[in-house]
């Protein structure tokens, strides 16, 4: 697949997915995502654990409510720990890890998906500064046959513990045709600018 390139086989998940069940309460905090700006991933749940500090999306809300999202979203930003982290810790250290591995220089958001069985996240395009300025690192924490990744050049399934890069610029799709879960960490990375891409195509 040109948009998406697997990079490391086999990592330990389980501890990170016994933090979580440990903290249901981590999930849907918030909703921005599945519910404000466009309908592709109304079927999945969310834990924020960096982004842009929610304070901030309330000051615009205050402020010019009519672009409030598009500013949040699209406008430069430090990314932060949401208290939802605190309940992670073993997703921390894999996080440094990689960290160290890929030689990051500076960290943005990170972000835990699940889709339910049946669920799809549609076909789109990911748009916005934090979007384009960073590579994206993909964690499978849970998955299972008839569920892919997918660009209009093919369909990536792998088990959990695989670490993949994906170019977000370019169209893609989630779904899950299983009865079980599928369960995903992205963490947005920004490396040397003198080391080739992630992904050929860049993101």
């Amino acid at each position: 697949m040109k948009y998406l390139r697997p990079l490391i086989p086999a990592l330990e998940v389980e501890p990170i997915l016994q933090d979580l069940e440990d903290a249901p309460h981590v999930w849907n905090v918030h909703n921005l995502r599945t519910t404000t700006y466009g309908g592709e991933h109304s079927q999945v749940s969310d834990v924020w654990v960096r982004y842009r500090p929610h304070q901030d999306l309330l000051e615009l809300q205050q402020i010019d409510p009519g672009h409030a999202v598009q500013r949040f979203v699209g406008e430069p930003h430090d990314s932060v720990w949401y208290p939802q982290s605190d309940h992670l810790p073993r997703l921390k250290e894999l996080v440094f890890e990689l960290m160290r591995h890929f030689e990051v220089e500076r960290l943005g958001g990170i972000l835990i998906t699940r889709v339910p069985p049946g669920g799809e996240v549609k076909p789109h395009v990911d748009g916005g500064w934090h979007a384009g300025y960073y590579e994206k690192l993909a964690v499978q924490l849970k998955s299972a046959p008839e569920q892919a990744f997918c660009f209009e050049d093919g369909e990536f399934a792998c088990p959990p513990g695989t670490v993949y890069t994906f170019d977000n610029s370019k169209k893609h799709w989630v779904y899950n045709r299983s009865d079980e879960e599928r369960m995903t960490l992205f963490i947005c990375v920004k490396r040397d600018a003198r080391k080739p891409p992630l992904v050929a195509s860049g993101g």
